[in-house]
């Protein structure tokens, strides 16, 4: 458990540059975290000035198919019981 535990703290701040200082300061540099994940700078300055990023567009996308398909369901309802209406 010990190994483990020393193994733990050393990927966690030696292993990659920089993130003694985020965990202590919280502060990042600017190419650090685009060295580990590199379309997550690019999805943060979207998400910040509102742009969607990729997964909010597909569920917007997901969420107007399901909306079209209860209304055409709906109006074939409304043919079938027409006094049903309110």
């Amino acid at each position: 458990m010990l190994a483990g535990f020393i193994i733990h703290i050393y990927e966690g701040t030696a292993a990659q540059p920089g993130t003694f200082q985020a965990m202590t300061n919280g502060t990042v540099t600017k190419d650090g975290p685009g060295r580990i994940i590199p379309r997550g700078i690019e999805q943060s300055r979207d998400e910040i000035h509102g742009k969607p990023t990729e997964r909010e567009k597909r569920q917007q996308a997901e969420r107007l198919r399901a909306m079209n398909e209860w209304e055409s369901e709906q109006d074939d309802r409304e043919k079938v019981f027409p006094d049903s209406v309110t």
